[in-house]
């Protein structure tokens, strides 16, 4: 049902396959027969076997229509032996407004593989306007820097193309093999709007200074010739009034008509009279030149701050709908309620929750934080999400689950890791199986109280490949609640900076026990947003609340 796939198909390893799209007609000869099709022999094929897991063709022609695109697969394990490979098509051109959503010749967005092609990126190339291996246009600087950010983040580093200046960043996305580049013009960073507006004030007083000056000096220019007009006559005081007057009311009436008007001043041949008039006018038509080229250059640094905005929100609409927002969530099951909340400090952010129905019995809950902050937290945090729900739907136990994302997420140049607490709850008996990867500890209520649960911790995953977790068990009876949490819940901090802390937590959710799960992280947030009042959230607050209701409540409904 995605718009975003353009095909997907299984190829059994005895040659057969299976395939859906919408446009199968190219498949079919003239004859309306199926076209032999060699799947073994795929890059797509082959690679999932060879890897064993998740594996990302890069840019490939397609057999049938020609066209570029993407191929994800994956080999297909049934009792521990491989029978086919399950793959998808995406076509680059889709893929384009999940990254990009404007363009200008300051700033862009690339997607780029290990092999230099650009996967994602401005249409008709951008700065680099190349098909194929950009690394073939020979600028060493930048392919070195491409180098290393395949594999790791990289600082905000200067780089020369075609002679213009750009400041470059680049994080790696392990998982593909691909690295994300954004381009940005050095000349826009270099004058900020505060700049601009000093020097069109100084502008404006130096004209103001020239007027003033210019003014005087015709003022006691005009005395004295008022004084040779009263002895040489009326004929001179004639001329005096028509060569310096005129000029003067000419000017003042160009300044007041294109100041009601906003147009330009504009230099006519009358105040070119080789005198103080004409430099005064020159000074005015100066000052108008260079007020309309600031006002510009104002305008497009706040289209740019615009533009940066409007992909922000994206991002952060595009990371909400990863969540699952619906609540309650499945309203036809009685037997538990449920209730989650996730508050990023900064447009997108790295907490995640997640809930997922495993089976009729069986419901899988997640509380996760991304090291980091922003953007890389924010695709950390997607890749993690996804991770972590494959391993689970395939009859895992919460320390296999934890273990296996684990040696995913270890292969990774930026150094990011992920704390996540995970359990299973058997929805007939009550009974929770969790896991808790370095994540904080736990709140149940239990006996009427919410109380602490403090767990054996295990490594945080993506930190070291190889490590192991250990499980523990929690007994749920009907009316008890389990509370989950990131850090930014008892780390927030006020104008003081004093931080919130686990027993304040506990205060507020004590106050309440018997309310709703929705209703209890109300009361939560509202707490903290009295504690904290003004002061500058630092990090997100991401909650889940869930009410076990049993077996009971489903028979009286």
């Amino acid at each position: 049902n995605s718009k975003k796939i353009d095909s997907c198909y299984i190829g059994l390893v005895d040659g057969t396959d299976l395939c859906v799209d919408d446009k199968s007609g190219n498949k079919l000869d003239e004859n309306g027969n199926v076209i032999p099709f060699p799947i073994r022999k795929r890059p797509w094929y082959i690679g999932a076997l060879k890897s064993g897991n998740l594996y990302f063709t890069g840019l490939v022609k397609d057999a049938f229509s020609g066209k570029y695109l993407v191929t994800c697969s994956m080999p297909l394990i049934y009792q521990s032996v491989i029978i086919g490979v399950i793959g998808i098509d995406i076509v680059p051109e889709n893929m384009n407004d999940f990254i990009i959503s404007a363009e200008n010749n300051e700033g862009d967005a690339y997607v780029i593989n290990n092999r230099g092609e650009i996967i994602v990126g401005p249409e008709e190339g951008g700065i680099f306007n190349a098909e194929g291996d950009i690394r073939e246009l020979g600028n060493e600087e930048f392919n070195a820097f491409l180098k290393q950010a395949l594999r790791q983040t990289t600082d905000l580093v200067e780089i020369t193309v075609d002679g213009k200046e750009y400041y470059m960043v680049g994080a790696p996305m392990p998982t593909v093999g691909w690295t994300v580049i954004s381009v940005v013009d050095k000349e826009i960073t270099e004058q900020s709007e505060k700049t601009l507006l000093a020097k069109y004030d100084k502008i404006n007083h130096e004209a103001d200074e020239v007027f003033r000056k210019e003014t005087n000096r015709i003022r006691w220019s005009s005395y004295t010739l008022m004084a040779l007009i009263l002895l040489a006559g009326i004929l001179a005081a004639m001329f005096a009034a028509k060569r310096i007057a005129r000029p003067i009311e000419d000017m003042t009436e160009n300044i007041v008509r294109n100041s009601d008007s906003g147009q330009p001043f504009e230099m006519k041949d009358s105040f070119r009279t080789n005198d103080e008039i004409e430099q005064l006018a020159i000074a005015f038509d100066e000052l108008s030149k260079r007020t309309r080229l600031y006002i510009q250059e104002i305008t497009e640094i706040t289209r740019d701050k615009e533009r940066v905005n409007t992909e922000l929100e994206m991002a952060s609409e595009i990371q909400y709908n990863m969540l699952p927002h619906t609540f309650p969530p499945y309203p036809e099951r009685t037997e538990f309620d449920l209730y989650a909340t996730m508050d990023p400090a900064r447009a997108v952010g790295g907490d995640f929750y997640d809930f997922f129905l495993i089976d009729e019995d069986h419901l899988c809950m997640v509380m996760a934080d991304v090291s980091g902050k922003g953007v890389p937290a924010a695709l950390f945090m997607a890749i993690s999400k996804v991770i972590l729900q494959s391993h689970s739907m395939h009859d895992k136990t919460p320390k296999e689950i934890l273990k296996q994302t684990n040696d995913v997420l270890s292969d990774n140049q930026s150094e990011m890791f992920v704390t996540v607490w995970l359990g299973i709850l058997e929805i007939s008996t009550g009974k929770i199986v969790a896991a808790n990867a370095g994540h904080e500890y736990p709140i149940m209520k239990k006996n009427g109280r919410f109380e602490m649960i403090k767990d054996k911790h295990g490594f945080v995953l993506g930190g070291m490949s190889g490590m192991k977790f250990k499980e523990y068990e929690l007994q749920m009876e009907p009316g008890d609640k389990l509370f989950l949490y990131t850090d930014g819940v008892p780390e927030a901090t006020n104008a003081e900076q004093k931080m919130f802390g686990t027993q304040q937590l506990l205060q507020v959710l004590n106050q309440n026990p018997e309310d709703s799960p929705k209703q209890i992280l109300e009361h939560v947030r509202v707490a903290l947003e009295t504690f904290v009042d003004h002061a500058e959230q630092f990090d997100d607050v991401t909650m889940l609340c869930m009410e076990y209701k049993g077996k009971e409540s489903t028979e009286g409904a």
